[in-house]
Order: C-alpha cells, then structure tokens, then sequence
C-alpha cells in the first residue's frame, strides 16, 4: 500500500509538472504578444508625431501666407473693401504734391533700414466672390 502512495503522488506531480511547462509555453507566448504590441505602439507614436509636425510645419506656412495677404491686401487697399468699409472715392491729382526735392543727396537712404511690423491677425478668413454676369 505504501508503494501505491508514491506511485500516486508520482503520477499527481508529473501531472502537475505537465501542466506547469503548458503555463510557461502560454506566458511566453503571452510576452511575445505584449512584445509586438510594444514594438506596433511605438511605431504608431512615431507615426502621430511626425504628422503632428507635418501639421505645424503647415500651419506655420499658412501663418505667414495670412500675414502676406494681410500686407498685399493693405497696400492695395482691398482690406477696406472687403471688411465692409468704404475708403477714400479717389487719390488726389498729382498738381497738390510737393516738388521732389534735388538735393536731397541719398538722404533717403537712411530709411532702407528699417523694416514695418505688420499687425497679425490670426484665424482671418478671406472670401471671395464670384462677379455678377448680368
């Protein structure tokens, strides 16, 4: 009857020897999945941050087309018109300026150095319309 004891102890911890090396294959299958999805998230990371830099690289463009807008916009005196407000009928005639002075001797020179800041305005939206046919 002993022997029959160990016989039987021997068959359960055989058994449960088995069933442990099953739960080992199982939890390296299990890193090796957690491995991959690792490996695919941070290739999507990468993936969002360089569209993420992409689309900074086109907003900042869009910012400076805007500001140029604004400027050409400005000096063709359009940024009235379009916003609703009416400008000036016409220029004065050319008779009412003063004379261009002769001796000036490049005086004017000292003026290139300076750069005009123009005012930013962000989110400003331009529309434009179609001209009436009839």
């Amino acid at each position: 009857m002993p022997d029959m004891t160990a016989d039987l102890m021997f068959e359960v911890l055989k058994s449960i020897q088995a069933r442990l090396t099953q739960v080992d294959g199982k939890i390296d299958e299990m890193k090796q999945e957690m491995l991959a999805l690792r490996t695919s998230q941070n290739a999507a990371r990468q993936e969002i941050t360089s569209v993420f830099q992409e689309i900074s690289g086109v907003h900042a463009t869009l910012v400076r087309h805007e500001g140029r807008l604004d400027r050409i916009e400005r000096r063709l005196e359009l940024h009235d018109a379009l916003c609703g407000e009416v400008g000036p009928a016409s220029q004065p005639s050319n008779a009412a300026e003063a004379p261009v002075e002769r001796d000036a001797r490049n005086q004017h020179q000292a003026q290139h150095g300076i750069i005009a800041v123009v005012p930013l305005e962000l989110r400003h939206v331009l529309e434009v319309h179609a001209v009436d046919a009839g």
